[in-house]
Order: structure tokens, then sequence, then C-alpha cells
């Protein structure tokens, strides 16, 4: 039974979510942020020596 209320409840709300514009190139942003992030890694963190793993982004 809850997760009947809870779908008609988000059924109910999905009438009132805005469509957020260029929704759709928020991967290419993403992909873009990070690609910089690596290009400046050396530089950003010359203080830590904590292993940092590569973030990896499928599309």
């Amino acid at each position: 039974m809850c997760l009947r209320w809870t779908a008609a409840g988000m059924l109910e709300a999905e009438t009132q979510f805005r469509k957020i514009f260029g929704y759709t190139d928020l991967a290419k942003l993403a992909i873009a942020v990070e690609r910089d992030l690596l290009t400046q890694r050396p530089t950003i963190h010359t203080t830590t020596r904590e292993k940092t793993t590569p973030i990896t982004i499928t599309v």
C-alpha cells in the first residue's frame, strides 16, 4: 500500500515539475569538467599524498 501511495504522490507532483533547459547537454558538461580537472590535477593536488582514482563517466 505504501508503494501505491508513493506512486500516486509522484504522479501528482510530476505535473508541477519543470524541465531544465539544456538538460540534454548535461552529460557533455560533466565530461568537459572532468577533462579539465584531469589536466589540472597535478597542479591542484601537489600537497596531498592520497591515491586518487579517476572518475569514469559513460554516456
